[in-house]
């Protein structure tokens, strides 16, 4: 799973996190292994030319084949969006670019772009719309859950490597998580924390 840090003026102006080119992400090489099948989870801010950078030049780039296309809506707690929807300078929605990287020969290939609504080889829905409230800036609801039905063994022994991780995250059972970048060990200092009923010295 990739949540890269795209270029955007909000992040500039609060310093919240470092940006960068967005070229440089095709300079990453994730370790997908020939006769595995694994899923690919891109986040893509709602700037339709990270969307298709993605889609066009990534996920070639890595070998990888769209199957799918989420939207993430964000919501206050009375379940209307963040922002107006008509916002000229702010969306309140970001997409995530789900594919799936195997060597299936090209006669078996998932398709690139499903009709919408319809399920891919891997029965994942093309569109689908997620809604929750956001927590802190950039910190991506967890989409885990909702990827393990697609995977083998629903899962169970999934390892999980989140490039550009907000936070660290347990392995599944006889699996490993891996978060890499900057932001998880910000999260795990003590303030952040409360302690309740336990001795953590």
């Amino acid at each position: 799973m990739d949540s890269p840090p795209w270029p955007n003026a909000s992040a500039s102006r609060s310093s919240a996190y470092q940006t960068w080119d967005a070229y440089d992400l095709l300079l990453l090489q994730p370790p997908l292994k020939d006769g595995y099948k694994t899923l690919v989870a891109v986040w893509v801010t709602n700037r339709f030319k990270f969307r298709r950078f993605v889609m066009e030049k990534v996920f070639p780039r890595w070998k990888v084949r769209t199957c799918a296309e989420w939207y993430w809506v964000k919501v206050v707690r009375d379940g209307k969006p963040v922002w107006e929807w008509e916002s000229e300078h702010r969306r309140c929605y970001e997409g995530l670019i789900i594919g799936v990287y195997d060597t299936l020969p090209a006669s078996a290939a998932i398709p690139k772009k499903p009709e919408p609504e319809e399920e891919n080889g891997r029965g994942i829905l093309y569109h689908q719309v997620l809604v929750s409230i956001p927590t802190q800036h950039s910190r991506k609801p967890p989409i885990f859950p909702l990827l393990r039905p697609h995977l083998r063994e629903g899962g169970n022994g999934a390892n999980i490597l989140e490039y550009f991780a907000r936070e660290l995250h347990a392995g599944e059972e006889k699996g490993v998580w891996v978060g890499v970048g900057n932001e998880p060990v910000k999260f795990m200092l003590e303030r952040y924390w409360r302690k309740e009923g336990c001795d953590l010295e």
